[in-house]
């Protein structure tokens, strides 16, 4: 029988099996892989694909799959993304070049790293050959913590210019929640002294636009400083509107803000460099199980593993929103 295992002298998975009397072994990247590459018939059909075109392949590589739901929509997604540029369903080597050009010309750098991957692992379970010098890897920026003048400057320049996102920028330096978390915030959400976190505003998904956060430890309940509660009752509105909304009432996409104001006021960071800003700053004041707990970790590892940009520095960060109005 075939077996699935964890290979400890090569730091990977492998997929062992018999066949003619002779034990063959592959071996993968992640178990995902390993486990859809397992034959469920006899060892013999692992020499020879029975598929012969993507459609059946996909359908077959997602009924092997045995991992979490939160993982299966994610690879579901991933391959929904492959689809869109397949314009034919053939397996052949030329095609699968042709749905490698099209993946790299209609996606983003990491969104065509995440396809070609997804694309490479059908190859492998089809047994059909991927190009070697086709790169699937792909580098994540790091983040960026924003120093003392720049969030003094960052605070000042909004307030003047774009006061329709300094309420945003405020929640997001003094909780260091991301940005869909915030954007998906209603006033019936804050009680004046907290502000509950349980979901994420999505625009660009295909199904619902406010969806669950991203894990189970993301559900948490924020205290807040009080310059900002100060601030919210300034903006108080209705429970049910946004808290964070554009200058027609509606909620603010994140395409539009990173656009007419992010771009415009710190276009050499991302939005999210504000939360490694949070982060490090409060990594300097507090233990790092509530730096984990506020920023909604599930491990503290992660927390330090990411975020102490400037912790071992003798300058402490700034003290964000407590010099509002000063």
């Amino acid at each position: 029988m075939p077996s699935v295992y964890f290979q400890k002298s090569r730091f990977c998975w492998a997929c062992s099996w018999k066949q003619s009397g002779k034990t063959l072994v592959k071996y993968f990247k992640s178990k995902a892989e390993a486990v859809a590459f397992k034959p469920t018939a006899r060892p013999s059909a692992i020499s020879a694909p029975v598929v012969s075109d993507f459609s059946t392949i996909i359908t077959q590589y997602l009924g092997t799959l045995k991992v979490r739901e939160r993982t299966l929509v994610r690879y579901q997604q991933e391959i929904a993304s492959l689809r869109m540029c397949m314009k034919s369903l053939e397996t052949s080597r030329d095609n699968i070049m042709r749905i490698i050009e099209d993946i790299q010309c209609r996606y983003t750098a990491a969104k065509s790293s995440r396809a070609l991957k997804r694309l490479k692992v059908l190859c492998k379970f089809a047994e059909i050959p991927f190009p070697p010098n086709v790169r699937t890897a792909y580098k994540h920026k790091k983040g960026t913590a924003l120093s003392e003048q720049q969030v003094q400057e960052l605070l000042h320049r909004t307030q003047k210019d774009y006061p329709n996102y300094y309420l945003l920028l405020c929640i997001l330096l003094d909780t260091g929640a991301r940005l869909g978390e915030v954007l998906a915030l209603n006033w019936e959400d804050w009680d004046g002294e907290s502000i509950k976190i349980c979901k994420s505003y999505a625009p660009n998904n295909k199904g619902p636009k406010i969806t669950p956060v991203k894990t189970s430890r993301s559900n948490r309940v924020l205290p807040l400083s009080a310059p900002l509660n100060r601030l919210l009752n300034d903006f108080k509105g209705l429970p049910r509107e946004p808290l964070c909304k554009s200058l027609h009432g509606s909620r603010l996409h994140p395409s539009n803000l990173r656009r007419d104001w992010w771009k415009k006021v710190c276009g050499g960071y991302r939005i999210h460099d504000l939360r490694h800003t949070c982060a490090t700053f409060l990594l300097n004041q507090v233990d790092p199980r509530v730096v984990s707990a506020k920023l909604g970790h599930e491990s503290t590892t992660t927390t330090l593993k990411i975020y102490d940009h400037l912790l071992h520095q003798k300058k402490n960060l700034p003290s964000l929103l407590y010099k509002i109005g000063s």
